[in-house]
């Protein structure tokens, strides 16, 4: 009769479940995420510039010599919400006064766009203290005014350099005229015209 050797199974049986072990450990994926994209966008408005309004001058009495009437005191306004930070311009420009009601036909009745000019500049406000990112804080930071000129050609009134003006600002100045010498009498009128636009 064979004789049974039961610590041979024994010891086989362990050596297989210590190999078997060693495989049955699991093996994990790294943890993962995912991305997804934000996207806004910021559309451009417009520049616009804006005169306080129509200007009266006090008539003045007839003279054999130029009469610089009263200067009339007004603003203008710019408001810069282009987004684009390149700067701008503000210019005024005046065409010649023309003569009606009781004007001498034998004169012609017309005061020149070079008689009407910027006699002097008043305060400089913002009207929304906006101050882009890396400009130096200051509410009219990099706005400037022009300088006291005739109008007859166009003449900046207003200006901001690039990476400034992204705002809503109000100029006062004076606007003077000069009539000249023997006018005829009677009413005259015309017109100022201010544009708002990059540096050239």
């Amino acid at each position: 009769e064979p004789i049974m050797k039961p610590i041979r199974i024994v010891l086989a049986l362990g050596a297989a479940a210590l190999f078997l072990g060693g495989l049955a450990a699991p093996a994990f994926a790294a943890d993962t995420g995912s991305q997804v994209t934000a996207s806004a966008g910021v559309t451009s408005g417009d520049r616009t510039a804006t005169l306080g309004g129509d200007i009266a001058f006090t008539a003045v009495d007839a003279s054999h010599s130029d009469v610089t009437a009263n200067a009339q005191s007004t603003t203008i306004g710019a408001n810069d919400l282009s987004a684009s930070y390149a700067g701008w311009n503000v210019t005024v420009v005046a065409s010649a006064l023309d003569g009606s009601g009781g004007i001498a036909l034998a004169r012609s009745g017309v005061i020149a766009a070079a008689n009407l000019s910027v006699a002097s500049y008043g305060a400089l406000t913002s009207n929304t203290g906006v101050t882009p990112t890396g400009v130096t804080t200051g509410t009219t930071t990099g706005v400037s005014t022009g300088t006291p000129s005739s109008i007859g050609t166009p003449a900046i009134l207003l200006s901001a350099a690039p990476a400034s003006g992204v705002g809503d600002y109000t100029q006062a100045f004076d606007l003077g005229l000069v009539v000249p010498a023997d006018s005829p009498a009677g009413d005259y009128s015309g017109t100022l015209t201010v544009t708002i636009a990059p540096p050239v």
